[in-house]
Parts: C-alpha cells; sequence; structure tokens
C-alpha cells in the first residue's frame, strides 16, 4: 500500500458507518473505491447487499442475493435478502417459496419465520402472519421482545452487518 492510500478494510467500514447513518451515497462511494481487491471479500458483498435493501434496489439485490446463495450456502442472510427482493418484485407468495425451500436446510432459523410473518402480514395475510409468528415464539420463545425489533428493522432502520450474532 503506498502512502497516502487508504487501507480497504477502512474503505469497507466507513462504507458501512455511512450506511448505519443513512448516507449512502457515501457509503457507494467507499464501495466502489475499493477496487478489485476489496470485491473478494464476503464483509464487502454484504454491505453492498445492505446498501442495495436501504435503497429498495429490489432488482439489483435479486441477482446479488441468488449469487451470494450460492458462494455461502451457509448464510441464511442472503435467502431473506431473495425473499425480500422477490416479494417486491413478483408478490408475497413466490417470496414464501423461496424461504420455504430453505427451511429444511435451517431448521431452526427464526429470522425466516418472522420474515414471512412481516411480508403476510404487509400483504394482508393475517392468518397467515399469524401462523409464522406464532411458529417463530415456538423455536425461540426467548425471542418475543425482539419482535418489534425486527419489524423496525424491515421498515428501514438499518441494522449493523458486523454485529455480533445471537447465542
Amino acid at each position: 500500500m503506498e502512502r497516502g492510500e487508504i487501507n480497504p478494510l477502512w474503505r469497507l467500514w466507513r462504507a458501512e458507518g455511512y450506511r448505519m447513518i443513512d448516507m449512502l451515497e457515501e457509503a457507494i462511494g467507499e464501495m466502489k473505491a475499493l477496487g478489485e481487491e476489496g470485491s473478494r471479500w464476503l464483509e464487502t458483498h454484504m454491505v453492498t447487499a445492505a446498501i442495495k435493501y436501504d435503497e429498495r434496489d429490489w432488482a439489483g439485490l435479486l441477482p446479488l442475493a441468488r449469487r451470494l446463495r450460492e458462494l455461502f450456502p451457509e448464510t441464511a442472510r442472503w435467502i431473506s435478502y431473495e425473499a425480500e427482493s422477490l416479494n417486491h418484485l413478483v408478490g408475497v407468495w413466490e417470496a414464501t417459496r423461496c424461504v420455504l425451500r430453505a427451511l429444511p436446510r435451517f431448521p431452526k432459523e427464526t429470522e425466516f419465520r418472522y420474515l414471512l410473518h412481516y411480508l403476510h402480514r404487509d400483504s394482508g395475510n393475517h392468518e397467515n402472519a399469524r401462523y409464522w409468528i406464532s411458529e417463530a415464539l415456538r423455536l425461540d420463545p426467548e425471542a418475543g421482545n425482539l419482535v418489534e425489533s425486527a419489524g423496525s428493522h424491515r421498515r428501514g432502520v438499518a441494522a449493523p452487518i458486523f454485529a455480533a450474532p445471537r447465542k
């Protein structure tokens, strides 16, 4: 690294920080400045997907989420991004099919049940929404107080990409 150049990791962290405070143009600028080296990092793709989510760029997020699901099949987040994109581009039932196909691989993933709850609730399918929230709470009864924060995240409140996983 030449003197005066910014460490690519700093660019990534700055991009994430800008995204968190809803400065998406600055975040995108930092991501573009990462160049070839940064494009090989999982974290770069995570921030890029989060920016597309925050921008509500569903058409851009869908192919990225599908590609990342293929590259990193152990990560459930990509399925959530794919389902959210499908919901906005095609409809709730295609999004539901996407999540249901993933459930056998992630049988204890409560995030999927919460996502299905919110997608169906927002689509007016209240009986399905009640079913999915009851399934989420059945799998993780202690998460009941997280239900509202999960809903606020879907409404656009930025969540950190590099947060420690919940135990």
